[in-house]
C-alpha cells in the first residue's frame, strides 16, 4: 500500500480519537469524580502519526454551586476541568483533521486510477 495511504489512515485514527476523547469530556464535564483527557498526536519514525490519551491536570476545579443543587445552598465543589469552548475547538480541529486525511486517501485511489486507467 502507498506510504501516503498509509500515513493518512493513521491521521484518520487519531483525528477519530481527539474527537471521542473531546466528546467524552463533553458528556462527563458536570459529573462527580471524572477524570477528563486530552489527546497529543506523536509522529512515528517510519511515517504517521500516533494518537496518545493523556489526563488533564488539574483534573478538577473548584466551582461555586450556586443553585446548591446538592442541598448545602451555594457551596464551593468540584467539577472536571473541562472547558466547553475548548472541546468545541478540540472537535472542529479533529473534523478538519479528518477531512484532510481523507481528501489524500480519496486523492491517492484517483491517482491509482487513472494510472490504471492509462496502462489499461
Amino acid at each position: 500500500m502507498d506510504l501516503s495511504v498509509l500515513n493518512a489512515l493513521s491521521g484518520l485514527q487519531a483525528a477519530q480519537r481527539r474527537f471521542s476523547v473531546s466528546a467524552g469530556n463533553v458528556v462527563n464535564s458536570r459529573s462527580e469524580g471524572y477524570l477528563p483527557h486530552r489527546v497529543q498526536n506523536i509522529a512515528n519514525a517510519d511515517g504517521g502519526t500516533r494518537a496518545v490519551t493523556v489526563p488533564v491536570k488539574p483534573a478538577s476545579v473548584p466551582f461555586f454551586d450556586f443553585d446548591g443543587a446538592r442541598g448545602e445552598g451555594g457551596a464551593v465543589t468540584e467539577r472536571p476541568n473541562v472547558a466547553l469552548a475548548g472541546e468545541i475547538v478540540e472537535q472542529i480541529i479533529a473534523q478538519r483533521a479528518f477531512e484532510a486525511n481523507l481528501r489524500t486517501v480519496e486523492t491517492a485511489n484517483d491517482m491509482t486510477k487513472r494510472l490504471l486507467d492509462t496502462v489499461a
